[in-house]
């Protein structure tokens, strides 16, 4: 269909880092999508989904917390609440409250991921690895500095897997900024760049 066309189309322009393009073509596939399959269609919600993803790594929080939800709650609806892609919303959702300093929120939201996601996927797989670290992001924040380093080690090499850009290097900004408010500057020295 065109809107999956203009959606792949979009993740490219995004990996090349032209991400005013990519937003716009995945803006118009989401609304292509709405009014040819319906609102409530599994395919609205993973666009929702992906859309909120990038604008809350481009700061759009506001934006991304209305598609984020929007997601969410298509998913649950259309494919049960324990489906891989409901933890793959949380997993957004979760580092949209880890921007906005909603840390126990954003623990409690990447932990539910990991326990979706570990039902139906191997243990080394990439999603499991995007919500630990975002779990361990909120560890660092609330100041438990041993259990977010567990995490945030222990999801390196799944981030390294995942298909979506930025994934590891967002991992190894965790951890330099864990090992700075932990106050080990030569940790954190073997993670910067």
């Amino acid at each position: 269909t065109i809107a999956l066309t203009l959606s792949n189309i979009a993740f490219v322009e995004y990996a090349k880092g032209n991400r005013k393009e990519a937003f716009g073509l995945l803006r118009e596939s989401l609304d292509m999508s709405r009014r040819v399959l319906g609102r409530e269609h599994p395919e609205v919600g993973g666009r929702a989904t992906n859309l909120a993803l990038w604008l809350v790594e481009a700061g759009q929080f506001e934006e991304a917390a209305g598609l984020v939800d929007e997601g969410l709650a298509i998913r649950r609806k259309a494919l049960g609440p324990e489906h891989p892609l409901v933890a793959g919303a949380l997993t957004v959702k979760a580092n949209l409250m880890l921007a906005t300093r909603q840390y126990d929120a954003a623990r409690m939201l990447a932990a539910e991921a990991q326990r979706i996601l570990a039902l139906s996927l191997p243990v080394d797989a990439w999603q499991i690895a995007f919500a630990m670290n975002a779990e361990g992001a909120a560890q660092e924040k609330l100041g438990k500095y041993e259990e977010a380093e567990r995490l945030l080690l222990t999801s390196r090499d799944g981030l390294d897997k995942a298909p979506l850009p930025g994934l590891p290097e967002q991992g190894r900004v965790r951890l330099v900024e864990l090992y700075t408010a932990w106050g080990k500057p030569e940790q954190a020295a073997k993670f910067r760049r």
